[in-house]
């Protein structure tokens, strides 16, 4: 997939950023031509070799037309998770390692569920965390609106799912 600079981007390890250039650097042998992208708004700056883009998943930031489906997830009956810390950690890491914004709201809905019917581990909240901030990063970009206002859309639609299913609503 092709690239240019301005283009808003989704990278699964460090979350939503925008190409602001390309360098020509020797840092890796064989990798020469890289895209610099600006991730958030915390000054990391990374250098992505061109051609391992879309191997490292690195994707242009998802349609607003996806942001319904999104949402949605978000509403949606939560996935059972292992009762196996071990078990359930590798999946949920496994889901936030794709970076695909509807499996990141899938891992954030369950894991809100499951701290509102049980408990977070130290280990489950830092995930559920990294799961919030990826996707209201993106969201943000997405509808131009700040990530602090996203999360609190996405709280309030997970809030308003959880009550909905204790009127038996749902």
């Amino acid at each position: 997939m092709e690239f240019s600079i301005g283009d808003q981007v989704m990278h699964p390890k460090h979350g939503a950023g925008q190409i602001t250039g390309q360098k020509h650097l020797k840092i890796v042998e064989g990798f020469e031509n890289y895209y610099v992208i600006k991730v958030g708004d915390k000054g990391l700056v990374v250098h992505i070799p061109m051609r391992k883009m879309e191997e490292l998943g690195v994707r242009p930031i998802m349609a607003r037309s996806k942001l319904t489906r999104v949402l949605d997830t978000l509403r949606d009956t939560p996935y059972r998770l292992s009762e196996n810390f071990k078990i359930r950690q590798a999946r949920v890491k496994e889901k936030l390692k794709t970076g695909r914004p509807l499996e990141i709201a899938e891992v954030v809905r369950d894991l809100t569920w499951r701290k509102h019917r049980a408990s977070l581990s130290a280990a489950d909240a830092r995930l559920l965390d990294r799961g919030l901030d990826l996707l209201s990063a993106e969201i943000a970009l997405v509808t131009n609106k700040e990530p602090f206002d996203v999360h609190k859309t996405i709280s309030n639609t997970l809030t308003d799912a959880m009550k909905n299913d204790v009127n038996g609503k749902s």
